[in-house]
C-alpha cells in the first residue's frame, strides 16, 4: 500500500484567509463570532455565527461557497509543485453539506416576493459537484472529480476516499476539500432542530446549548510518499490510516454509545498497525450538542479507558460548527499542531460535565506529538476518522486485498424504480406513466414507518432493497458499504423545506424536511434499514454521479474495508428541477421530461451464485478534445489495468447532448471496437442518473462485453466495461 502524505493545505475561516491567521486565533482568546448580513432571519436575528471574513470584494460572479473555497485552494496549492505529476492522476474531492445554495434561495424568495419568472440561471452552480469541478480548474487537476455531501462527515468521507485511491495506486495525488458557507436552510434547519446555541458554543461544557454554526474553507493536498519523495516535497503529516463508518441508528442523532465512532477509530489504528494509546491527541467533532459530546466522549472512554484518554479538544468554539469543512479542518489543525509541538485548548470549555466525566484540554500545551486523531460525524450516524503521524517516511503496509490499478468487481444484483414502477425488467417499457411523478412501491412496509422517508429515499432503497435480495449467496451484515450518485439530491424537500421558510420567515419550520434535505439522506436510510454499517457516502458529480459512487465503491472493496457494497444513483422528479433541466442546452432537445430514477446494485469483490456480470475497468477522468486521442487514452488505461477490449458486443451512452456531442461519443465508441451503440435517452426519460442504468440495460440486451460512455457536461468522462455472463 502506498502512503498519502499531506503536503500543503490552505484555510478561510472566521479568522481570514490562510493557516497563519486560523492556527493564530485558535490558540489565543480572540472571539470571532459575530452576526450574520448574508439573508435575513428574523427568527435568528439574534444569532452569532462565524462568519468567514476572507474573499471579501472577490468577484461578485462567483457563488458564495465557491468565493469561500477558492482562497483556501491557492493556499494549498501554492504550498507544493505538483507540475511533476500527471494531471490525470490528480483527484479533486470536495466535501460539502449543501453547496452553492445560497444563490438559488435568493432567487426563491424573488419569485415568492416578487413573482415573475423565477431566475433559472441562479441554479447553474446548485449541483455541488460544481464546487469539485471549480477547484479541479482551479489547480489544473484532470483526474476523477466529484462532491461527497454526507452532511457534516462530508469532507472526512472525501479524505478517506483520496487516500484509498492513492493508496491503492489509482492516483498520484489529490486535492481534498471542504466547504460550507451560512445559508437559510442550515441556519432555520438546525434551528428547527432546536440545536442552535443562543450564543457562542461550548463543546464539552457542563453548560452547553448547542452548536454556533461557522462558515470555512479548508485544501489538503495529499502526494503519494513516493512520488513525494522523487519531487522533493516536503511532507507535513503522514496518514496511516482512515476509516468510515454508519451507525445505522438514526437520521441526525447519534448512538449513544457513538458505537459507528468507535468502530472508525477501531479501524483506523488497525490500518495503522497502532494501539490506542499511541495517539498524542484527539481532534474532536466536539459540536456542543448535549447528544453529540457525550456519545463522543463515551466512544474515548471505549477506546483508551478513562484514565488514559488522551489531550482532546474541538475547535468550533473557536471558528463554529463548519459543516461539510469540518473534518478537512480538524485534518489541517492536527497537523498544524504537530508541526508546531501545541495541543491547542478546546475554547469555549469551562466547567466539567459530570455525566462526560472526562475534560477536554484546558490550555495550550507544548509537547511533542508523534500523531493525532481526526475524527467527525454527519446526519445519519455517517463517521469518518483519520490518524495523522508526524513520522513522514514511507511504510509498505498491505493492503487487505489488491486488485490492479482499476479493480475488477462482481455485479451480484440488480434494482431499479422508474416512473414510480418497481423492477428493472420493464424499464424500456413503452406504457410507463408518462409524467415523472413516482407510483406506489415499498408497499410491504407499514404505511406509518414509510411516511418518514422522503420520496427519494423510498426510491434508493426499493431499488437497494431488490438488489439484495436477488444477490443468492449473499449474507448480508454490518460490514456493507453503500455508495450512491445523485446530479440535484434531495430537491424536492429541499424546496418544500425553503418555500416554508421563506413564506412563513421561519416560524413554523418543517424540521423533517430539512433532516431529509442532505445527499446523504438516501443512503442513511438505506442503511438504517436493512442494517449496513459500513462505509457511507452520497456524492455528486453531473452526469456521472452513479460513476464516481460505484468507483467510490470500489476503493473500499479494493482496500478490504467492506465485505460488499450497495452501488448506484438516485435523481427525482420536481417541478423546479423540470424546470432548470428544459432550459439547459444539453437537455432542452431530449424527448419527455425528468423523470423518477433509482438503480442499485449489490457489488461483491468475488462471484456468488447470482452474480450476473463483472466489472472489468473503471475510469474517470477528463475527456480529450480529440476523438483519436481519447480512443488511445483509454486503449493505454485499459492495458495497463489487464482489461480485454476486444469482443465489446455495444457501446452504451446515456446522452448525446447535440450533433457534435453525439458525434463525437460515436467516434469514441466505434473506435474502441463497438460495432452497435445505443444512446440511453432514446429509451428512457432524461435524468441526471440516467448511466445508473447501464448495467442494467446491457443485462436485457444480453451476454456479451458493454462499454458505457459517459461524457459530462463539463468534459469529464467515465469509462465503464462490464461483461453480462
Amino acid at each position: 500500500m502506498r502512503t498519502p502524505l499531506v503536503v500543503s493545505y490552505g484555510i478561510n475561516s472566521a479568522a481570514g484567509i490562510g493557516v497563519g491567521p486560523a492556527w493564530d486565533a485558535l490558540v489565543d482568546e480572540s472571539v470571532l463570532f459575530s452576526k450574520q448580513n448574508f439573508f435575513e432571519s428574523p427568527k435568528y436575528a439574534g444569532r452569532v455565527f462565524g462568519v468567514a471574513r476572507g474573499g471579501e470584494g472577490k468577484d461578485d460572479r462567483l457563488p458564495n461557497c465557491e468565493r469561500l473555497l477558492l482562497p483556501a485552494v491557492d493556499e494549498a496549492a501554492a504550498g507544493a509543485d505538483l507540475s511533476g505529476i500527471d494531471p490525470k492522476r490528480v483527484g479533486v474531492f470536495v466535501g460539502t453539506s449543501i453547496g452553492n445554495v445560497l444563490e438559488s434561495e435568493n432567487a426563491l424568495e424573488q419569485f415568492m416576493r416578487f413573482g415573475g419568472e423565477l431566475k433559472l440561471s441562479a441554479f447553474d452552480k446548485y449541483e455541488c459537484s460544481s464546487l469539485a469541478a471549480a477547484a479541479a480548474r482551479r489547480i489544473g487537476a484532470r483526474g476523477i472529480n466529484f462532491a461527497v455531501s454526507t452532511a457534516c462527515s462530508s469532507s472526512g468521507v472525501a479524505l478517506s476516499t483520496a487516500c484509498s485511491a492513492i493508496a491503492e495506486g489509482v492516483l498520484d495525488a489529490a486535492l481534498v476539500c471542504g466547504v460550507d458557507a451560512l445559508s437559510r436552510i442550515t441556519v432555520n434547519g438546525f434551528g428547527s432542530l432546536q440545536l442552535l446555541s443562543k450564543g457562542a458554543c461550548k463543546p464539552f461544557d457542563r453548560n452547553r446549548d448547542g452548536i454556533t454554526l461557522g462558515e470555512a474553507a479548508c485544501a489538503l493536498l495529499l502526494v503519494c510518499g513516493k512520488v513525494a519523495e522523487k519531487l522533493g516535497l516536503k511532507p507535513l503529516a503522514r496518514i496511516s490510516g482512515w476509516s468510515c463508518t454508519a451507525d445505522a441508528y438514526h437520521p441526525t442523532a447519534p448512538h449513544p454509545e457513538a458505537e459507528g465512532v468507535f468502530r472508525a477509530v477501531e479501524n483506523t489504528l488497525k490500518m495503522a498497525g497502532r494501539r490506542a494509546d499511541y495517539a498524542g491527541c484527539w481532534c474532536a467533532h466536539g459540536t456542543a450538542t448535549r447528544a453529540n459530546d457525550s456519545a463522543e466522549c463515551a466512544a474515548m472512554k471505549r477506546i483508551f479507558a478513562a484514565a488514559k484518554v488522551p489531550p482532546f479538544f474541538s475547535v468550533k468554539g473557536k471558528f463554529g460548527h463548519t459543516l461539510g469543512a469540518s473534518g478537512a479542518l480538524n485534518v489541517a489543525v492536527c497537523a498544524e499542531a504537530m508541526r508546531r509541538g501545541v495541543i491547542p485548548k478546546s475554547f469555549g470549555y469551562g466547567e466539567l460535565d459530570g455525566e462526560i466525566g472526562i475534560a477536554p484540554n484546558v490550555e495550550n500545551k507544548a509537547c511533542k506529538i508523534e500523531s493525532a486523531i481526526s475524527v467527525s460525524a454527519g446526519f445519519g450516524g455517517n463517521n469518518a476518522c483519520a490518524l495523522l503521524e508526524a513520522d513522514c517516511e514511507p511504510r509498505a503496509e498491505a493492503c487487505a486485498r489488491e486488485r490492479g490499478a482499476r479493480g475488477r468487481a462482481y455485479l451480484s444484483g440488480a434494482g431499479a424504480v422508474f416512473r414510480g414502477k418497481e423492477g428493472w425488467g420493464g424499464i424500456l417499457e413503452k406504457a410507463l406513466p408518462a409524467d415523472g411523478a413516482s407510483g406506489k412501491i415499498l408497499m410491504d412496509i407499514p404505511p406509518l414507518k414509510k411516511r418518514r422517508w422522503a420520496k427519494l429515499q423510498q426510491m434508493a432503497l426499493s431499488a437497494a432493497r431488490q438488489a439484495c435480495v436477488e444477490a443468492r449467496g449473499f449474507g448480508g451484515g454490518e460490514n456493507v458499504g453503500v455508495c450512491f450518485g445523485t446530479g440535484l439530491g434531495m430537491a424536492e424537500q429541499t424546496a418544500k423545506f425553503l418555500e416554508n421558510v421563506i413564506g412563513k420567515a421561519g416560524e413554523e419550520p418543517l424540521p423533517t424536511s430539512f433532516t431529509n434535505s442532505v445527499h446523504n439522506a438516501v443512503t442513511s436510510a438505506i442503511a438504517s434499514y436493512m442494517g449496513f454499517k459500513g462505509f457511507n457516502s452520497a456524492v455528486s458529480a453531473k452526469e456521472a454521479s452513479f460513476e464516481c459512487a460505484l468507483w467510490q465503491g470500489l476503493r473500499e472493496l479494493n482496500c478490504g474495508a467492506c465485505e460488499a457494497i450497495v452501488a448506484g444513483a438516485c435523481d427525482e422528479y420536481s417541478p423546479y428541477a423540470a424546470q432548470y433541466m428544459s432550459k439547459r442546452a444539453r437537455f432542452s432537445k431530449l424527448k419527455g421530461d425528468i423523470a423518477d430514477l433509482a438503480a442499485a446494485y449489490l457489488v461483491t469483490p468475488g462471484r456468488i451464485g447470482s452474480s450476473f456480470g463483472r466489472i472489468d475497468f473503471l475510469d474517470i477522468s477528463s475527456a480529450e478534445r480529440r476523438p483519436e486521442d481519447e480512443v488511445a487514452r483509454i486503449k493505454e488505461l485499459a492495458q495497463e489495468c489487464g482489461a480485454q477490449m476486444g469482443g465489446l458486443k455495444a457501446g452504451l451512452s446515456a446522452f448525446s447532448y447535440n450533433p457534435w456531442q453525439k458525434g463525437y461519443i460515436e467516434k469514441v465508441l466505434l473506435g474502441l471496437g463497438c460495432e452497435k451503440i445505443s444512446f440511453l435517452e432514446e429509451s428512457c426519460a432524461p435524468n441526471y442518473s440516467l448511466s445508473s442504468f447501464y448495467p442494467i440495460y446491457a443485462r436485457l440486451c444480453g451476454k456479451g462485453k458493454y462499454l458505457c460512455y459517459t461524457k459530462t457536461s463539463l468534459s469529464q468522462a467515465a469509462v465503464l466495461l462490464v461483461e453480462i455472463f
